[in-house]
């Protein structure tokens, strides 16, 4: 009886409990609803335009912040001189319409909306050859802040040209550039301003001919007309070729060959380890000239047949 007593408040205080934990559970279904609220409020009641620039005192321009890291040095080109380089460019902006107080809308800090939704800042890579594709898999949406701050982070693989300096290689060290700025917004309505002259290098994958020893940023200011200035961003990319497959493939052999060369010229003529000790070393000076060219015969040939 009493084991029968004990069983049903065991079972009524396990069903108490789970109704209480139910019911204390937060609402999913609310939560979606207060973010469609403010999306609503924040978009279609203030009747927000995307193509208005969010200035609220026309006499000073709209603060924009550029951050940008590299994940990768994808090739430098040599024979075109170009670079190219996988960038994730962060963008930071104020925007006074997009603000909103939390405790209206249960404690909400921060939506994601879509890029297109928004007025966004035209920052585009001024000297990319072509068009700069966008990485659309790691393209997220924009972080709005209630306080009216914006972020935006983005994949960009951009391609641009780079002045090589060969006269040191295979030990070359090069400097490419990667500018940044707006097309349409001159500086009386964009303060384009760098976050930090230092570049992010957290997410760097290393190349494996060449190292980043330097990644840097600084602003520039080009003058359009008395009256028009634009801001060029320019990041500075300084790398150095790593010379030890070099190294092996044609200092090694040459050092090898000014050793060899001479010792074949002191030898009797009438020796045969004169003929063997030449034809040996022969290909040891005459493949790096093939590699070093980079030109294949059936590349000649097709040169030839177009001509």
């Amino acid at each position: 009886m009493r084991r029968s007593r004990l069983a049903d408040i065991v079972t009524l205080t396990v069903t108490v409990a789970g109704i209480v934990l139910f019911c204390a559970a937060p609402s999913h279904g609310q939560s979606y609803k207060v973010e469609s609220d403010l999306h609503k409020a924040l978009f279609k009641d203030s009747n927000y335009d995307t193509g208005v620039i969010p200035i609220v005192d026309s006499t000073k321009p709209l603060k924009v912040q550029l951050f940008l890291g590299m994940n990768y040095l994808l090739d430098i080109d040599e024979k075109q001189g170009m670079m190219t380089a996988a960038l994730y460019p962060s963008l930071s902006w104020t925007d006074e319409r997009l603000k909103w107080e939390p405790h209206d809308y249960e404690n909400l800090m921060s939506i994601s909306v879509l890029p297109e939704k928004l007025w966004m800042p035209d920052v585009q890579v001024f000297n990319s050859v072509g068009a700069a594709s966008a990485d659309t898999l790691h393209s997220p949406k924009v972080t709005v802040f209630s306080n009216g701050t914006l972020y935006h982070t983005f994949g960009l693989v951009s391609r641009t040209p780079c002045e090589l300096n060969l006269i040191s290689f295979p030990f070359d060290v090069n400097t490419c550039f990667i500018q940044f700025g707006s097309w349409s917004e001159p500086n009386r309505r964009i303060e384009l301003e760098l976050q930090d002259t230092t570049q992010s290098l957290a997410f760097y994958g290393r190349h494996p001919s060449w190292k980043l020893q330097n990644f840097t940023a600084q602003a520039n200011d080009i003058i359009i007309s008395d009256t028009e200035t634009f801001t060029e961003l320019s990041i500075s990319v300084r790398v150095a070729r790593k010379g030890s497959y070099y190294y092996r493939l044609f200092v090694a052999p040459a050092a090898v060959c000014m050793f060899v060369i001479p010792v074949i010229h002191f030898l009797p003529p009438s020796s045969n380890e004169k003929l063997t000790l030449g034809n040996q070393s022969y290909p040891l000076y005459q493949l790096p000239c093939h590699l070093l060219m980079g030109v294949s015969n059936a590349e000649v040939c097709s040169c030839l047949q177009e001509d």
